[in-house]
């Protein structure tokens, strides 16, 4: 069942990655047929980053930001490093943390709002002063982990996989951390996160994974942007080998035989009381840019999409997960274990007690998919109809056919009278499709609306009712004025309920035309916009406005006025009554004829209303409506051509090879080849719009409709654009569920005139153009995957269908010869993306000969791979597929488990890992960036070295050195042992003359890493440089590709290690003197010294000169060298509380304080052991 997960991104990388992730969960989920999708609560998403606001807005066009609440920016906006600093400085509990490289805010000019100026150093000082936010951040998302919905869970593994998991087992709980090892922020504050995590929870702390950038997947953004990235890395990843060997035993009882639990004051201010043994991640994984096949993946966006689709796959897909987040669990330690027990050589941190060696740290893992390769094909797509419709909506109006007519006609080159001429052309077009056309006797669009459905039957019975008055008092001959008065006192009476009805009717009907008008007029304003461009179609609109306000006015004022006289007058129908001479009969048909008439005279106050009240209605529909949209679309056209600017490199309208932006990056390959598309987009364009493939212009137009018109939504009958030309009357409907997705959106409540006596006031109406990119691909992707259109159909198309019997493009039966072209291209390009995915680090083939020599020579050999699932079982390629997956390592199980019938998978993710971890000096993709710029820097002189390093290490010496606790404290006391003999000598930066020492096994001098990371330490920070410098060593055995380098530090070691210590006795417990001290003891003989022995030592007369004189002189140099150090240290703390910024300056050796009193305390036991045996037999 699909597990839950925390992912936390640090700094920059670290959030963008998390994006990534987030976009590919979200779109897989949708297109598995959850509409809506959202990330669920068992999958959580944090971003510790310095800045107030995120960063990479660059990438928002192409992945989504995070929400706000999955962001922790760390400082706030005018929180300087200077007041950072100070609150630090005040707690004085955290100055152990700080000894030797702590921040000086005067000598970094970095603006921390904005990031932490690619200095490790001010990274981890924002991570110090945020650890609480940093504890409660965690720990929220660790508590929503555990009140997960598991239904929600469930509903997407099911839609996914297929398959409804078991509710019956709670999912695993796993945490990633994503950093750069190279930036300012993330690199800074990666120790601290994974402390923290290590706190709040150790199970989760013992299976944490990490993600890490190397330095090389920077290099694209060139050495302006770059300067520190080098020295960066190799400080995390000195800083995460010490965490990673630290090996601190919680069950000790002040007991000296085994190293302490990490005693860490930042743990503890938040009061995170657990105690850790190990820091740093527990899985480290690199990632660099160029892969084990050579593959170079370019710039960093690209390995945080990399790493993403590598993450979703693992969440997602059963496989992978088995196979890779399991798997690493299951068997790391057992992997760490047998490359540390192949690693013959010694490497330094090999020897002593099992617990107290460096095991193989790092791993590395890399990812390639294989698809039919849809995802690209409808970026194609959506790119060649989106420049299409920005240059429509930017260009019509002097780039069009018809614009170019226009111009040669008129002689005209000036682009905005070309427009307004279009627009003359079209105006009556608009007019038309909005109910607006109401110039001239020929069209009367607005008072037609306003005539009531019910208006002839009320005038009917206004009529019946009145001739029934009639017949009633006329029931025999009559006077001829007798019978006129009878019929006009008739309508008289009948006519002002008559009018005050026809009034109530008519005031429903503008009230209804006030409500529906700006559907008609918005989708006049889109298929305007979709016929003839923004500039073009404002200017339709200035011309409707202009005739609604000016000379459609007079038209229907005058048109009332004659109403208003024709029935005003009715009574002069009657006249021709008492025309007649004599008395009439009560049928007389002069009479109802006359009455008739004078009823159709009263009928007219109906048209003077409606006459009326559209001349109000077109005033104010034009100054509420009209205007306000003609403003709006103007605004629109710099839009527009601000993202038309934008599309250089999208896909044209041709049938040229569509361009890199939308053809698959490296490391993911397509069975349909992306030479293919342009036909493949032709071929369903005709069959969707019903065009012939070679009339291009009509195929361009025709893709106006999704972007623009979006008519599919307001008549779904609509095919082509062409077809609009035969709607008559204006287009009423408008989708309500997707009113999202059209172009003109209404932002208020709506328009409404200015009525005389009306309680409500006028009103504009507020619009917006949704003409941007994002807006425009989300109408046209819409379009595409309408169910049952080519598009949808083709695009829809699983790995199965594409290579089975089914072809997508006709929907015939494929031939056999296309049938085995898909099929072979399928076989040729699985294998590929294999080899494409190996781990995204090189292996230095000579470094790992020497480091790790028993093992097998071709560390591609040892690559393990993870498939999502692939649905070819029962398939004419089943076994071609499981013989590529067995040649890969798979067993029966795991292919088994692999292969599936599911018609709906669309790709396959493989992601390549190396199986057991390996040391760091094995990986290029570390070391020979970092080489690379020590070197620079090395030419710069002792400024550019001192730059170099500046504000890079984060954490007091005793917890930067890469090696063991025990190593270190062995290499202590060799150096104590080294200056009391003669055996080491200092460096001289200014003579070019490196420290050395006499080597273990040869006797010979050789020198250390030169010049040292500090190239001029002081007196007491000898040793201290020296032992920061292993790094350095590292990078050499990378480099040259033997293990020369290490070979000062294991003397070091060496002549700190008991008496003959074996590979597997303890290097922490100084058991027995070591030989060539004992040596020397015995005969005061120093056969391979380099300079004379410590001042300390030097005997003054022959009488002195016995073993026991000698261990008397080795007790005073140690005593000499305690109470010294004790002193130095009493007044460096003091100093420190009282002005802090001590803590920014040497000596750094304070850092080493309890190990440099440990190796004293061991080397002062051991001698006075040896004196105890002074005179024994052994002896």
């Amino acid at each position: 069942m699909f597990s839950r997960f925390l992912f936390i991104g640090l700094g920059g990388s670290g959030g963008k990655t998390l994006r990534f992730i987030k976009r590919d969960l979200l779109a897989l989920m949708e297109k598995h047929g959850i509409e809506n999708p959202e990330i669920p609560d068992a999958w959580q998403f944090l971003n510790f980053d310095t800045p107030t606001n995120p960063d990479g807005k660059e990438l928002n066009s192409i992945v989504a930001p995070l929400d706000v609440n999955e962001y922790a920016g760390l400082i706030s906006q005018g929180t300087d490093l200077e007041s950072l600093q100070k609150v630090l400085d005040q707690r004085r509990k955290l100055h152990p943390e700080m000894y030797g490289w702590r921040v000086n805010p005067a000598a970094v000019d970095v603006s921390i709002s904005h990031g932490a100026g690619q200095f490790r150093a001010v990274g981890r000082s924002v991570a110090m002063y945020n650890a609480s936010k940093i504890h409660r951040e965690i720990d929220e998302r660790l508590s929503k982990l555990n009140k997960y919905d598991i239904a929600q869970l469930h509903e997407i593994e099911e839609a996914i996989t297929g398959v409804s998991p078991d509710g019956a087992e709670k999912p695993g709980l796993h945490v990633f951390v994503i950093s750069s090892l190279a930036g300012g922020s993330g690199a800074g504050m990666l120790l601290e996160v994974c402390d923290i995590i290590r706190a709040i929870n150790p199970a989760i702390g013992q299976e944490l994974f990490g993600i890490l950038y190397t330095p090389e997947v920077f290099e694209s953004l060139g050495p302006g942007v770059t300067g520190g990235v080098q020295a960066n890395a190799l400080a995390a990843i000195s800083e995460i080998l010490n965490g990673y060997w630290y090996g601190g035993d919680n069950n000790i009882m002040n007991d000296a035989s085994s190293v302490p639990p990490i005693s860490d004051a930042v743990l503890e201010s938040v009061g995170l009381s657990n105690s850790i043994v190990n820091s740093g991640p527990a899985y480290p994984f690199l990632i660099g840019r160029v892969n084990q096949q050579g593959i170079d993946h370019g710039r960093p966006e690209r390995l945080f999409e990399i790493v993403a689709k590598s993450l979703s796959s693992m969440l997602t897909s059963p496989a992978a997960y088995s196979k890779f987040v399991a798997y690493v669990i299951g068997n790391w330690q057992q992997y760490k274990d047998d490359r540390h027990s192949a690693t013959e050589s010694d490497v330094l941190v090999n020897r002593g007690r099992k617990e107290e060696q460096g095991h193989p740290v790092f791993s590395s893992f890399g990812y390639a998919r294989l698809s039919v390769g849809l995802d690209y094909f409808k970026e194609y797509t959506i790119q060649r109809i989106l420049k299409a419709n920005y240059a429509h909506l930017t260009r019509y109006h002097y780039e069009s056919p018809e614009a170019k007519v226009i111009a040669k006609d008129k002689d005209e080159k000036n682009p905005d009278i070309i427009a307004e001429e279009i627009a003359k052309l079209h105006e009556s077009r608009f007019k038309d499709l909005a109910g607006l056309n109401e110039i001239t006797d020929n069209f009367n669009q607005v008072q037609d609306a306003l005539i009531p459905d019910s208006m002839q039957e009320l005038l009917d019975g206004f009529t019946s009712n009145v001739t029934g008055d009639v017949n009633s008092r006329i029931k025999k001959r009559i006077e001829a004025a007798e019978a006129f008065n009878i019929c006009k006192n008739a309508i008289e009476f009948h006519k002002d309920p008559l009018l005050e009805k026809m009034d109530q009717l008519i005031a429903e009907e503008v009230k209804s035309w006030i409500e529906k008008i700006g559907d008609s007029i918005l989708n006049a304003a889109e298929y305007t916009i979709a016929q003839i461009g923004l500039r073009a179609a404002a200017e339709v609109c200035k011309l409707v406005a202009n005739e609604l306000e000016g000379d459609l006015q007079t038209e229907l004022h005058a048109e009332a006025s004659i109403h208003l006289g024709v029935a005003s007058k009715f009574a002069n129908e009657l006249e021709r009554i008492t025309d007649q001479t004599g008395r009439l009969e009560p049928n007389s048909r002069i009479i109802y004829d006359s009455l008739e008439e004078a009823c159709d005279s009263v009928r007219a106050y109906a048209d003077q209303k409606i006459a009326e009240n559209s001349q109000m209605l077109c005033r104010e529909v034009s100054k509420r409506y009209i205007r306000p949209l003609q403003k709006t679309i103007s605004r629109s056209l710099e839009v527009a051509i601000s993202e038309y600017e934008e599309m250089d490199e999208f896909a044209n309208w041709s049938d040229a090879p569509p361009p890199s932006s939308v053809t698959p990056h490296s490391g993911e390959y397509t069975l349909i080849k992306p030479n293919d598309f342009p036909k493949i987009f032709k071929n369903l364009l005709v069959d969707t719009v019903g065009v012939t493939k070679n009339n291009q212009e009509s195929l361009r137009k025709n893709v106006i409709e999704p972007a623009i018109l979006a008519n599919y939504l307001h008549r779904p009958n609509i095919k082509r654009i062409e077809d609009m030309l035969e709607i008559k009357g204006p287009l009423k409907e408008r989708n309500a569920e997707k009113l999202e997705l059209h172009t003109i959106k209404q932002t208020n409540n709506g328009w409404y005139p200015e009525i005389a006596g009306s309680v409500r006031p006028a009103q504009n109406v507020t619009l917006e153009i949704a003409i941007s990119m994002d807006e425009t691909r989300a109408r046209i992707q819409n379009w595409l995957q309408r169910e049952g259109s080519s598009f949808g159909s083709f695009l829809e198309t699983g790995l199965r269908s594409y290579l089975g019997v089914e072809d997508t493009f006709q929907n015939e039966a494929l031939s056999d010869n296309e049938l085995s072209t898909r099929r072979s291209r399928f076989v040729s390009q699985f294998n590929a993306a294999t080899k494409s995915s190996a781990p995204l680090v090189n292996i230095g083939t000579g470094a790992f000969g020497a480091v790790h020599p028993a093992d097998k020579p071709d560390p591609e050999e040892l690559f393990n791979y993870a498939y999502s699932e692939i649905p070819l079982g029962s398939h004419d390629l089943t076994n071609k597929v499981e013989t590529i997956l067995d040649h890969n390592g798979l067993d029966d199980g795991e292919i088994n488990k692999t292969l599936n019938n599911d018609e709906s998978i669309e790709h396959i993710d493989i992601t390549t890992f190396i199986e057991k971890p390996c040391s760091p000096m094995v990986f290029d993709s570390i070391f020979r960036p970092i080489s690379d710029k020590r070197l620079k820097a090395i030419s710069g002189g002792a400024g550019s070295l001192q730059e170099f390093w500046r504000n890079r290490r984060t954490k007091p010496i005793g917890r930067f050195i890469p090696a063991p606790q025990p190593t270190i404290l062995a290499m202590i006391r060799g150096w104590l042992t080294c200056r009391m003999l003669g055996l080491v000598t200092p460096p001289d930066f200014k003579k070019d003359i490196p420290a050395k020492i006499v080597d273990w096994e040869s006797g010979r001098p050789i020198g250390f890493p030169h010049p040292l990371l500090d190239p001029t330490p002081r007196q007491k920070d000898i040793l201290t440089a020296i032992l920061e410098s292993l790094p350095l060593a590292y990078a050499e055995v990378n480099l040259t590709g033997n293990l020369d380098s290490l070979d000062p530090y294991i003397s070091l070691r060496s002549f700190g290690s008991p008496e003959e210590a074996d590979l597997e006795e303890s290097i922490w417990s100084y058991s027995s003197i070591n030989s060539r001290l004992l040596d020397w003891i015995k005969t005061g003989d120093l056969p391979d010294a380099i300079t004379k022995p410590h001042n300390d030592l030097i005997l003054k007369t022959e009488d002195e000169v016995t073993p026991d004189a000698r261990i008397k002189l080795i007790h005073k140099f140690l005593e000499n060298r305690k109470s010294s150090y004790a002193k130095d240290f009493k007044e460096y703390v003091r100093d420190a509380r009282e002005e802090p910024k001590t803590l920014s300056y040497p000596p750094y050796w304070v850092g080493l304080n309890s190990l440099y009193m440990r190796a004293i305390a061991d080397l002062d036991k051991a001698v006075a052991d040896a004196a105890d045996n002074l005179y024994s037999e052994d002896w």
